[in-house]
């Protein structure tokens, strides 16, 4: 299965939690304001953003290129 087709994969199955993090990312607003926007933890956040920075591959700890590796992989053509 090629990088593509399990991204695809993946994004069928994300949580609507899920979801709104990942576009947050992408508008780049901060854990705190996620956090807030959510009615969640900061801790909560970061373990969702930690997760999908593994899950796509980001090899750095920059939110500009994890919300770039988001916005173009296509996780969140299908809503959650």
């Amino acid at each position: 299965m090629d990088e593509q087709s399990l991204v695809h994969r993946r994004s069928a199955v994300i949580s609507d939690t899920q979801h709104a993090i990942l576009q947050a990312i992408v508008a780049g607003e901060t854990d705190k304001s996620i956090a807030c926007k959510l009615g969640m933890s900061r801790r909560s956040v970061a373990v969702h953003v930690r997760c999908a920075s593994e899950e796509l591959g980001s090899r750095s700890r920059s939110r500009g290129q994890l919300g770039y590796l988001i916005a173009t992989s296509g996780v969140l053509d299908t809503p959650g």
